[in-house]
C-alpha cells in the first residue's frame, strides 16, 4: 500500500541521515564530546542495560564496588536531549532519549565490578569495553564495538559497524559483522 511504502521511505531517509552523519564525525573524536556533564553513583547491579541512538559508550573495570556513570553531551538545543537512569531490581537502566532534530553527540563512560553483564544497543553510537570479566551483548546499525583484555561470554551483531576485539578469552555464542 502506499501508506506503507511512505513509513518504509521514511525509515531508509532517517538511516541514511543517521549514516552519513556517523561517516562524517572522524574517529579521533569519538569520545570528544565537551558541553553538559552528568556524573551519578549507583550500588553494584548484576546487570547494565545501555541504549542510546547515537551516543558512544566506553565502559572499564572499576576501583571499587559501585557502579559509575559520567553522561558528557553537547546536543543542541539542550532541551532534546534527555539522560535516564533507572535502577530495577538488579538491573540498571541507562537510556539516551533524544527529540526533534538535534546536533552534537553524547560521551557515557561507566566504571563498573567485574561480573557485572553488559548489554548495549544503538543506531550509531560506538562500544568500547576494556578490562572487565563477565557476559557482553551488543547490538549496533552502524556502530563500531571494540573490546580490549576482557574474558567471559561475548554476542556481538552490527549491521555496518565494524567489530575489533583484542586479547580477549571465553565463548563466543554469535558475532555477526556483516563486513567483518
Amino acid at each position: 500500500t502506499a501508506l506503507r511504502r511512505e513509513v518504509i521511505m521514511r525509515k531508509l531517509v532517517n538511516l541514511a541521515i543517521v549514516f552519513g552523519l556517523a561517516i562524517t564525525v572522524p574517529a579521533s573524536t569519538a569520545f570528544a564530546v565537551q558541553g553538559r556533564k552528568i556524573v551519578k553513583t549507583f550500588d553494584k547491579k548484576s546487570c547494565i542495560k545501555i541504549s542510546t541512538v547515537s551516543g558512544d559508550c566506553i565502559v572499564t573495570k572499576g576501583v571499587s564496588d559501585k557502579i559509575e556513570v559520567t553522561v558528557e553531551n553537547s546536543y543542541r538545543p539542550e532541551e532534546n536531549f534527555e539522560a535516564e537512569f533507572d535502577e530495577s531490581g538488579r538491573t540498571l537502566h541507562l537510556v539516551e532519549h533524544i527529540d526533534g532534530n538535534t546536533h552534537g553527540g553524547a560521551k557515557w563512560a561507566i566504571s563498573t565490578p567485574d561480573e557485572t553483564e553488559i548489554e548495549f544497543s544503538t543506531a550509531s553510537g560506538q562500544l568500547v569495553i576494556r578490562g572487565l570479566s563477565g557476559q557482553f551483548e551488543a547490538g549496533t546499525a552502524s556502530g563500531d564495538i571494540e573490546i580490549d583484555d576482557c574474558r567471559g561470554e561475548f554476542d556481538f551483531s552490527t549491521a555496518s559497524g565494524n567489530i575489533d576485539a583484542r586479547n580477549c578469552t571465553g565463548t563466543w555464542s554469535e558475532v555477526n559483522d556483516w563486513f567483518w
